[in-house]
């Protein structure tokens, strides 16, 4: 049995294999000859090689969670993310260091998973967004560590000894992890919770309901909005205002604001989404602070996409948006696990299905984000963001009052 203290651990160690990916975001771009690349477009192909890995390797693992268990996927996990590290600091040229990167898609797909479920075993209706919250926040420390860290290291060392120095980080984690992880149960499908063969032949699996449906496009919409356009286009709807901030007396720039606003999203994780976890906890359910939060995003989205708005005012309203980015995103994985822990069955499959519409609506979102500039400018793709999460708070407001209506008429 998983309990709440293992979560922290299997978030910390989550949180130290995601050092070196989120190191190699910053330091990639600007050392790259020192890894034994050629050419700037190799760059880009090795910071977005694994996420497109991932794709097609989240029903494997899925798969391997449900044959293998909790403890074994994710010590495998580890083990590669170890492997990968190194490999960024000991192995030089293109193909190398892509096979490295396939790699560790594989790893970060075993290993988000394997945190979904063991927060979906340890936790209940009372204290799941909460745990699910404190599980997001802490691996997400792992990235902001990465990012200074990492680049500061490699400023004063160069890359080779900044990334070593990660890579036996991570080793420590893998000891750490190979002592303390707990054998989590009920992971898989036991094959008394199989339904009977008539319903597996079935289109539909019994457990893709009203709500998983709901959660699953809601997954895909977020990923795409938060994880895809509002990242990839930050710097570029900050250079569109005329006006110009200043930090100490030095004006920043349009990267350099973009990058503080990340790192202020990063840094304040792991001590907001517990507590909005935990909000959703409470009796009235995680609807209606789903829908609240979509309606406040659609006007956050509207407002950035006004020129006329005052710059002080505009710029309250980006980190507004960054701040219902960890809010929301806590009440959907929570939504999803709610959906998971109805029959044991239903564990994996809907959590993988989680993971794979999240990974491809992260994918997607640049992509069609920058067709949307391309014709029609940064500014109509945000207020097509806003419409298209005020229809989806549409949906999850009908779904909150069948909800209520139906606590109303029972017993």
């Amino acid at each position: 049995m998983i309990r709440t203290q293992s979560i922290y651990l299997i978030a910390l160690i989550t949180a130290v294999c995601v050092m070196s990916d989120s190191m190699l975001y910053i330091v990639l771009p600007v050392y790259w000859p020192s890894f034994g690349l050629t050419n700037l477009w190799q760059v880009g192909v090795l910071l977005s090689i694994n996420r497109f890995v991932r794709l097609p390797l989240n029903p494997l693992a899925g798969w391997l969670h449900a044959k293998f268990g909790l403890r074994r996927c994710l010590l495998a996990a580890v083990c590669i993310s170890v492997a990968t590290t190194l490999s960024y600091g000991l192995l030089r040229g293109f193909w190398l260091l892509a096979a490295a990167r396939c790699l560790w898609g594989i790893a970060w797909a075993v290993l988000r998973l394997g945190g979904y479920l063991a927060v979906l075993e340890a936790s209940g209706p009372d204290n799941r967004g909460r745990l699910m919250g404190s599980y997001n926040g802490l691996w997400g420390l792992g990235g902001l560590v990465g990012m200074l860290a990492g680049g500061i290291g490699t400023d004063y060392w160069g890359v080779q000894p900044a990334m070593l120095a990660i890579g036996a980080l991570t080793l420590v984690g893998l000891l750490i992890a190979a002592r303390y992880l707990p054998q989590a149960q009920g992971t898989g499908t036991a094959q008394s919770d199989m339904p009977p063969a008539r319903e597996r032949r079935r289109a539909r699996p019994p457990w893709l309901n009203a709500q998983a449906v709901l959660t699953l496009l809601s997954g895909l919409v977020i990923a795409s909005v938060f994880f895809g356009i509002l990242p990839s286009t930050l710097t570029g709807i900050i250079e569109e205002r005329p006006f110009q901030l200043s930090l100490f007396g030095v004006a920043l720039g349009a990267a350099s604001l973009s990058g503080i606003l990340q790192g202020l999203r990063a840094g304040w994780s792991p001590f907001l989404s517990p507590w909005f976890g935990k909000l959703s906890d409470r009796p009235t359910g995680r609807k209606p602070w789903i829908c609240a939060s979509l309606i406040a995003s659609t006007l956050l989205f509207v407002l950035l996409s006004m020129p006329s708005v005052s710059a002080w005012l505009w710029f309250g309203c980006l980190l507004g948006a960054l701040l219902l980015n960890t809010a929301v995103t806590t009440w959907l994985d929570a939504s999803a696990a709610d959906c998971a822990s109805e029959a044991p069955s239903a564990r994996v499959p809907m959590m993988t299905s989680y993971t794979l519409v999240f990974d491809l609506g992260s994918a997607l979102g640049p992509a069609i984000g920058y067709m949307v500039i391309d014709s029609f400018g940064v500014f109509r793709l945000y207020r097509t963001s806003g419409l298209l999460l005020f229809l989806l708070a549409i949906v999850w407001a009908v779904a909150w009052r069948a909800q209520t209506a139906k606590r109303r008429l029972s017993p």
